[in-house]
């Protein structure tokens, strides 16, 4: 797939943005297997944008949190999304990263 092909640095820098204009065109396509597939070649901005994209709130805070590891973005992703699981995630991450005052702020949330 264009995904393995990006990843194994197959393609010229140039042309591994193509993969994310896919992404943002197609419609009809199976978003958790292709996002499994990104997470799995190490495209994790890709695999991010799939699972906001099929409405998969809790994949896409997994990736920001294991993958990307960019507590600040999964704070603002929490916030747009106010989903409990996704506050659960972002909280048990930040207790991970012994930030305890905001980790308890988010599982209040």
């Amino acid at each position: 797939t264009a995904c393995q092909v990006a990843a194994q640095g197959g393609l010229e820098e140039s042309l591994r943005g193509r993969v994310m204009e896919y992404i943002n065109r197609l419609d009809k396509f199976d978003g958790p297997d292709i996002a499994t597939l990104c997470v799995s070649d190490g495209l994790y901005e890709e695999a991010f944008v799939i699972y906001k994209k099929c409405d998969d709130k809790k994949g896409a805070i997994d990736v920001l949190l294991e993958h990307i590891k960019d507590l600040d973005r999964a704070k603002d992703y929490a916030n747009a999304c106010n989903l409990d699981e996704v506050w659960s995630s972002l909280a048990q991450a930040q207790l991970a990263g012994n930030q305890i005052a905001a980790a308890i702020e988010s599982f209040v949330k």
